[in-house]
């Protein structure tokens, strides 16, 4: 997924960790021809090597300046213009402008980076793209066209990363997405394209869920809800082993770590689901959305709650069926418990002594009870 075209000036803000530096990195990597790259707090070898361990590598495409320790904010600045002036780039980053706005004279250090945008911009029409520190950031959005918050809160077991667009010089704003950062992948945005395999419902040969269901609809999000022993992952397996003799690509996510014994047993695709938040949803995203999945079942995804909380648990599932939705990939999870958020499903069932019951399900038999 790219952005729009961050055209003028771009603020990119967030607490250390966040990933600015590699948002900057991203939206070079794809937008920029040449490339002027001024960093205040990290050197060209370091740069490069932890770029190229994301997967971008910028080669002469981009010239890196590293800016030069000195008390006079005016001679830095002037020295900006100068680097900027000789090499003609087609956008210009500042990574980041914290230091220079932070310490000392803080309006004159506003002043002076207001002067060097709009000399860079006048100069050469060159697009600038800057990072910042939440509490500078805050002192800069006037001057910026776009404006772009990175949000990224630490749990025990992982991570979440949202990215909210605050401002975009002629597009829409005003949302949140989610976005991972992997070695070899750098910053993956989850907003998944337009939806696709419209009207297409598979059936998985499996009697009584397809009786239950009607078979999976596209972009469908179904819950079986059980407690522990009720049969939901066998179930699950069963499907998976009807989709994949159907010529379908369904794959299999477990909580319980249990993947490569269920391989030997079952015919599916089935892999571990990390118990990290940022891995698990570059995951899902990846199989269903990069990979065209016809079909992804994740069992025991409530163990997040248990592990997270029930508000990152449900930021998770929302996640999953916005991606669902947009993307047209039915998705089938497993819950020990509802956690009120039926309301929220396309399709529920419960499973009991090897009996399914339907309470929602807008293709099959609503209020139907069948033998599994």
């Amino acid at each position: 997924m790219e952005l729009a075209k961050l055209s003028g000036v771009t603020l990119v803000y967030g607490p250390a960790g966040a990933g600015k530096t590699t948002f900057a990195a991203w939206y070079v990597y794809a937008r920029s021809a040449r490339a002027l790259w001024i960093s205040l707090f990290e050197d060209e070898a370091t740069f490069r090597r932890n770029m190229a361990n994301l997967g971008y590598n910028f080669g002469d495409r981009l010239i890196f300046w590293e800016a030069p320790a000195v008390e006079d904010l005016a001679a830095v600045f002037e020295l900006i213009a100068d680097a900027v002036a000789k090499n003609k780039p087609d956008i210009v980053v500042l990574d980041s402008v914290t230091e220079l706005i932070s310490g000392g004279d803080v309006h004159a250090g506003l002043r002076a980076v207001h002067n060097l945008i709009y000399r860079l911009m006048k100069s050469i029409g060159a697009d600038v793209v800057m990072t910042a520190e939440r509490q500078v950031a805050e002192r800069l959005m006037y001057i910026a066209d776009n404006v772009i918050e990175l949000r990224y809160d630490i749990f025990p077991y992982g991570t979440v990363r949202e990215m909210v667009v605050r401002k975009i010089r002629g597009s829409k704003a005003g949302y949140a997405l989610p976005y991972a950062i992997a070695e070899g992948l750098g910053l993956v945005i989850m907003k998944p394209p337009s939806l696709r395999r419209a009207g297409e419902v598979l059936k998985t040969g499996v009697v009584c869920f397809d009786e239950t269901f009607g078979g999976l609809a596209p972009g469908a999000v179904y819950a079986l809800i059980g407690p522990v022993g009720a049969g939901k992952s066998t179930l699950m397996l069963k499907v998976a082993e009807g989709l994949r003799r159907a010529g379908k690509r369904a794959v299999y996510l477990s909580f319980l770590g249990d993947a490569d014994m269920l391989k030997n047993r079952y015919d599916v695709e089935a892999y571990n689901a990390p118990l990290d938040v940022e891995e698990f949803l570059l995951q899902f995203f990846s199989l269903a959305v990069r990979e065209r999945a016809d079909a992804v079942l994740i069992d025991a995804i409530d163990l997040m709650a248990q592990f997270f909380g029930k508000e990152v648990f449900f930021t998770v599932l929302l996640q999953i069926i916005r991606i669902a939705k947009a993307s047209g990939v039915p998705v089938v999870i497993s819950l020990a418990q509802d956690w009120n958020i039926t309301n929220f499903l396309d399709a529920v069932a419960y499973i009991s002594s090897g009996t399914i019951k339907a309470v929602k399900s807008p293709l099959g038999r609503s209020a139907s009870e069948t033998k599994c």
